[in-house]
């Protein structure tokens, strides 16, 4: 019995470090507008943003399917900031080119 329950613990653990590692964070893009930046630049960095929300949607839900750790929960949370970041960054930008 005892062997069953450390092995149980092994495998939850490596199921959990399983996850993190196949789990693919995304690069957030840069966020760099300024009066010479085009239209279509601005376009394609509106693809690049929904892009990069879109793939933290998924890496957060991979994290999420394997067994919740303060380390899968702070992974989540980062990248939640950076999604959000990221967002209002090109948000103001877009404002601020009227």
């Amino acid at each position: 019995m005892k062997y069953l329950i450390l092995a149980g613990a092994l495998l939850s653990i490596a199921g959990t470090a399983s996850a993190e590692g196949r789990c693919n964070r995304p690069y957030a893009p840069t966020i760099n507008v300024t009066a010479a930046t085009s239209p279509e630049a601005l376009a394609r960095l509106r693809t690049d943003v929904r892009t990069f929300v879109a793939a933290s949607d998924i890496y957060q839900t991979c994290l999420s399917s394997s067994l919740l750790t303060s380390n899968t929960q702070r992974l989540i949370d980062a990248n939640q900031q950076d999604k959000q970041r990221v967002v209002s960054a090109y948000n103001a930008a877009a404002r601020s080119r009227g």
